[in-house]
């Protein structure tokens, strides 16, 4: 997917308006490419007709595809081929897409801000594959796309190279110790991962140059793994049309992957001439080996030290977990004047926290009662208050 039609994309799934077939005609989206690993949760696809269809990768949780004509329909599981949405508690659904919500905007802000601070690795957790995937696109159009130079921060203009990893291998508990975070970490990168086309332009450049550093790490000592992937990345930090040359530095994006050893890291620095900036997209999973013992175990031996933090509420959620609410609900649940304010109270607070009250509010406006009423095809009050 190339940048423009990657900004088109956010713009489309952040627009109030309802009809998505109409959207995706006026920002330009292809449905046979650009629909790809998409946090489509919630979205009513209304009568949308298209030749293809591709939803590979995407998040479908209480998305109604029921009146979608497309000849050729990928990415859906075989039940679901018809066309016809889960059948689930619509509550469930809004509970779903409420967990599941994510401002990938402030993620990136912190990043870049952190990136262009100071040249400390930079750590992010991301909660799901959708959110990985929307991220690493992100980054990879921020850093790797000329468009940006009217920004004034890009490693185009700054003259840097851009090399991404990505990984969807699944990983073993976490041992905070150098040997066994230097194993997890060349044990993501030699996985097989046949995935990593997930709609980042240019792809074929990188996939490339990540085939050869893979290629070049032999199995073995750490010390001779760590000695590959050094020398092999370097190499590639420094080409240029076919030729070695010296340039002020390299972003590295490491998504899906472990951190690494203090050791590996500067050995790292060491070999790579000029700025090296290394951001590591993390999983969650591995958020509680980074907060345990107040994170002094996981500084002590990893890299990066440090995360940009936990996410915190702006404005802009508040009408967008509303829009959630009511598409997940299919348009049974509506969100009052009352309810938004008391929302925009947890702004500048943890998206979490914001997020964890909306769910209790619900459970407390819709009681088991309502909900059961509901499936049986009497309507309850939709309105919170």
């Amino acid at each position: 997917m190339t940048t423009d039609a990657l900004k088109s994309l956010f713009a489309l799934l952040e627009s109030e308006e309802e009809d998505f077939a109409t959207l995706l005609h006026r920002y330009g989206i292809d449905p046979a490419t650009d629909l790809q690993n998409c946090d489509l949760t919630g979205v009513d696809f209304g009568s949308l007709t298209a030749d293809t269809l591709d939803l590979t990768g995407s998040s479908l949780d209480g998305a109604d595809l029921s009146k979608v004509k497309c000849k050729r329909v990928l990415g859906l599981d075989a039940h679901a081929q018809d066309l016809k949405p889960p059948k689930r508690d619509h509550f469930d659904d809004v509970l779903s897409a409420i967990s599941r919500y994510q401002n990938a905007d402030w993620s990136i802000n912190q990043i870049v801000d952190a990136v262009a601070d100071r040249s400390a690795p930079v750590l992010a957790f991301y909660g799901t594959t959708a959110e990985q995937d929307l991220l690493t696109k992100r980054l990879c159009a921020h850093y790797g796309d000329a468009s940006h130079l009217r920004e004034g921060f890009n490693s185009h203009a700054m003259g840097k190279k851009l090399i991404w990893f990505y990984s969807k291998a699944t990983r073993p508990s976490l041992t905070l110790n150098p040997a066994a975070l230097d194993k997890l970490f060349f044990d993501a990168l030699r996985t097989s991962n046949t995935s990593d086309d997930i709609g980042i332009y240019p792809h074929r450049p990188n996939h490339a140059a990540v085939g050869r550093i893979k290629a070049s790490v032999r199995a073995g000592p750490y010390d001779q793994m760590r000695g590959d992937f050094v020398k092999a990345l370097s190499r590639e930090a420094r080409q240029r049309a076919g030729t070695l040359v010296t340039f002020p530095g390299c972003f590295v994006v490491f998504s899906g992957f472990p951190p690494i050893s203090k050791r590996l890291y500067r050995e790292l620095r060491d070999a790579i001439p000029g700025h090296l900036s290394l951001i590591f997209l993390c999983s969650s999973s591995l958020e509680p080996y980074y907060l345990q013992s107040k994170g002094v175990p996981w500084r002590r031996v990893a890299i990066p030290s440090y995360s940009i933090g936990e996410p915190l509420a702006v404005e802009a959620d508040v009408g967008r977990l509303c829009r959630r609410i009511e598409l997940a609900s299919g348009g049974r649940i509506t969100v009052s004047e009352g309810i938004k304010e008391w929302m925009s109270q947890f702004v500048g607070k943890p998206l979490a926290t914001l997020k964890f009250n909306i769910a209790a509010e619900l459970k407390t406006a819709f009681p088991l009662s309502a909900l059961q009423a509901h499936a049986k095809g009497k309507s309850p009050s939709a309105s919170t208050k």
